[in-house]
C-alpha cells in the first residue's frame, strides 16, 4: 500500500527578496489581470491573497527573475527615454531620421550600462550566486537582438484605470514605432519555454486584452500615431537565451467580450463573498496550476474548511505574512 504522507510547511528561504534589496515598493495594479485571474482560478486563494492578504513567507524563484528582468528593462527604457529627450526635445520626426542614420547606437550602449549597473547589488547579494549571471545573459541577449529597434519612448510602467466595469492595468513600456510610425504598448515576459501554447494564448489573454482595452477607452489616441495593438517581449531563460516578440491586435468583438467578462466576473465575486469564498479543488496542484502547487495548498490541506472571515483577524499562519505590497506576477511557465 501507498503511504500517504502530510505535505511538509514550506521553509522561508534565506535569502532576501528583490525588492527589499532593491529597497522599492512593487505592486500590481489595483484591479487588473491578477486579480481577476486568481478570482476566476479559486475563490479561496482570491480571498486569502485579496481580502486576508496573506503571502508565503520567502521568494518565488521564478517571480523574482521575472521581476528583476523588468527592473533591468525598466531602467534600460528610463536611460533611453531621458537621452532622447536631452538630444530631441519632443521632436520624434527628427528622431526618426536620427535612428535611421545609425545616429543613436550610442544612447543604447549607455541604456545597457545603466541596466547591468541596476543589477550590480546581486553581485554580492546571499542567494543570489546563479541567478544574477543568468539575468546579466539574458539583458545582453536583449541588447544583442534589439539594439537596433526604432522605438520612441513615450512612456514607462504608466498605470490605466477604468471605473465601469473596473479595470486596471500597468503599462511596462509605451512606444512609438519610427519606421512604422505606430503607436505600440509592449509588454515584458520571461518564459522556461516559448511552447506554442503560451504563443498562441497571448491572442485571447486577459491581461493583454485588457491592456488594448484600457489604451482605447482611457488614452486620448489622436494625440498620437496610429495604434498598432500590443508587443509581447518574451525572453526565455534557458541557458542559450531567446527573444521573440508576439503582436496583438484585438479585435472590437474580441474587446466587447472581455469587457462583458469583466461585468460577468464582478457578479461571481459578490456571489463567491456571499458564499464565503469557497475553494476550488480542481486548482489545487497539477495541471490546472501549470504544474505547481498554490502557495495555499498546506494552509487549505491542514484547514480544508478555514473560515477566511476568521482568518482576516487572526495572526498570520505559520509560513505566511501578511504583506500588501508584492512584485506583480508578470511570469509565463
Amino acid at each position: 500500500m501507498a503511504l500517504i504522507t502530510i505535505p511538509k510547511q514550506k521553509v522561508a528561504q534565506s535569502r532576501r527578496a528583490p525588492d527589499e534589496v532593491l529597497g522599492v515598493v512593487s505592486a500590481p495594479s489595483p484591479r487588473g489581470s491578477t486579480y481577476y485571474s486568481r478570482m476566476l482560478r479559486c475563490p479561496r486563494e482570491h480571498a486569502l491573497a485579496t481580502v486576508v492578504h496573506l503571502r508565503t513567507v520567502g521568494d518565488n524563484e521564478a517571480l523574482s527573475q521575472g521581476f528583476l528582468f523588468h527592473h533591468a528593462l525598466e531602467t534600460y527604457y528610463r536611460s533611453l527615454q531621458a537621452q532622447q529627450r536631452a538630444a530631441f526635445g519632443e521632436d520624434f520626426v527628427e528622431a526618426r531620421v536620427a535612428q535611421i542614420m545609425g545616429g543613436v547606437m550610442s544612447m543604447v550602449s549607455h541604456a545597457y550600462s545603466e541596466a547591468v549597473k541596476s543589477l550590480e547589488p546581486f553581485a554580492t547579494e546571499p542567494g543570489y550566486d546563479e541567478m544574477y549571471p543568468a539575468l546579466l545573459k539574458m539583458l545582453q541577449a536583449y541588447r544583442d537582438n534589439y539594439a537596433e529597434d526604432p522605438w520612441w519612448i513615450v512612456g514607462i510602467e504608466e498605470t490605466l484605470i477604468a471605473d465601469d466595469p473596473e479595470y486596471s492595468a500597468r503599462l511596462d513600456l509605451v512606444v512609438i514605432n519610427m519606421a512604422e510610425n505606430r503607436l505600440y504598448v509592449v509588454e515584458h515576459k520571461t518564459a522556461r519555454a516559448f511552447t506554442d501554447d503560451l504563443l498562441a494564448g497571448y491572442q485571447m489573454n486577459l491581461q493583454i486584452l485588457g491592456q488594448q482595452w484600457l489604451m482605447q477607452r482611457c488614452v486620448d489616441l489622436t494625440a498620437y500615431p496610429p495604434f498598432g495593438g500590443i508587443i509581447v517581449n518574451l525572453v526565455s531563460k534557458h541557458k542559450a537565451t531567446q527573444v521573440q516578440r508576439v503582436p496583438v491586435y484585438a479585435s472590437a468583438a474580441h474587446l466587447a467580450a472581455f469587457e462583458h467578462a469583466l461585468r460577468a466576473h464582478e457578479v461571481t465575486a459578490e456571489l463567491q463573498r456571499a458564499l464565503g469564498y469557497q475553494p476550488d479543488f480542481t486548482k489545487c496542484a497539477g495541471a490546472m496550476r501549470g504544474f505547481r502547487k498554490c502557495d495555499y495548498y498546506t494552509l487549505c490541506y491542514t484547514r480544508p474548511t478555514l473560515d477566511v472571515a476568521a482568518l482576516a483577524v487572526e495572526d498570520a499562519p505559520l509560513g505566511y505574512t501578511r504583506r500588501t505590497e508584492v512584485p506583480p506576477a508578470d511570469v509565463d511557465e
